[in-house]
């Protein structure tokens, strides 16, 4: 079975996924979750009559849809990874799900964890009403600012907190310096970009494993998109108020684009969808990034972005970045 938002696998047979009546509004849950089928561990290398599969999965007919398989039986005999080893680069099916067949829901990678004033769909923070930010910390004006649920969370205690910046009374005017003000994007160029990813170790800093635990991913360099996002976001260096900012913080996810959303994912494409040139979609990505910022904020245009912050986290380094990006202040692990 196919689910079409995020471009994943479930089994259908016994476990399968049962999806939402036709005509249900969009990100409504499925009748029933099923199992995952989202990474080779999880999907047949062969047909039933023995026939091989070019570069589908890595298990037997018998391990997925055998009596003992995977889609069949209420204890399979082989399992998928829904539960990875928290030092494992080989990561769980998808993110939310935990246990020895997937059984266990737990909390989904947010940024901040939407900061305890929304609910965490994949990456993307749905917030709630009056409340808005890729991590929704900020509140529509004139209106009361409701307390967030992370003191009644204890899963999102040591991992999220409510920035500074939004906090009542506003900080006072010896804050340490620099200010950075972080752009609240187009999703498409971060938050979404988690949806598209198949597995939850992907693109991201940590995650939650076995009861509502966040661990640390280690050894993952193309994990600091994500970590640099969500530690300016939490600093006390965090503004509101563009007008004092001393930088512009751009969180985009051009590393998450490289691997492996234009590799695995259907959606989105920033160019020609069958060019074999990552860091060319990459750059045209930037170029709208640019586009946007220049045109929805006059903020580049006052300095033509030389306070503007660009994270530059994959092999080639900022080597790639477009030509509208050469007066912005570049951060990259290659110098």
């Amino acid at each position: 079975i196919c689910d079409p938002e995020v471009s994943g696998c479930w089994c259908d047979g016994p476990q399968g996924r049962i999806p939402a009546p036709k005509g249900s509004p969009p990100g409504t849950p499925p009748l029933k979750r099923g199992r995952p089928m989202n990474t080779p561990q999880c999907r047949p290398k062969e047909g039933a009559d023995g026939t091989k599969y070019n570069a589908v999965g890595s298990r037997s007919w018998a391990d997925i849809y055998g009596p003992g398989g995977w889609c069949v039986a209420e204890q399979p005999v082989a399992t998928c990874p829904c539960t990875a080893d928290p030092e494992a680069l080989l990561p769980a099916v998808i993110d939310g799900l935990a246990g020895r067949t997937c059984e266990d829901m737990v909390e989904m990678f947010c940024i901040n964890q939407c900061s305890g004033h929304g609910e965490c769909n994949l990456g993307f923070c749905k917030c709630d009403p009056g409340w808005y930010g890729h991590d929704c910390s900020r509140k529509v004006a004139g209106q009361a600012l409701e307390p967030s649920r992370i003191p009644q969370r204890r899963w999102l205690q040591g991992v999220a907190v409510e920035p500074p910046a939004a906090l009542e009374p506003p900080p006072a005017a010896t804050r340490k310096r620099p200010l950075i003000f972080v752009y609240d994007l187009e999703p498409l160029f971060s938050s979404k970009l988690l949806q598209y990813r198949i597995a939850s170790s992907w693109c991201v800093h940590r995650r939650y494993h076995q009861g509502n635990v966040s661990l640390d991913i280690p050894n993952w360099g193309y994990s600091v998109d994500t970590m640099l996002h969500e530690s300016l976001l939490q600093s006390q260096h965090r503004t509101f108020d563009p007008e004092e900012a001393d930088f512009f913080y751009v969180p985009q996810y051009s590393t998450c684009f490289i691997y492996p959303i234009k590799n695995w994912a259907d959606f989105p494409w920033f160019g020609p969808p069958n060019t074999a040139n990552r860091v060319g979609h990459a750059a045209l990505m930037l170029v709208e990034v640019h586009r946007y910022l220049s045109t929805q904020f006059p903020y580049w245009n006052q300095r033509q972005g030389r306070d503007h912050i660009f994270l530059f986290t994959h092999d080639e380094g900022a080597c790639w970045a477009p030509r509208v990006l050469t007066n912005a202040t570049w951060l990259t692990h290659w110098g």
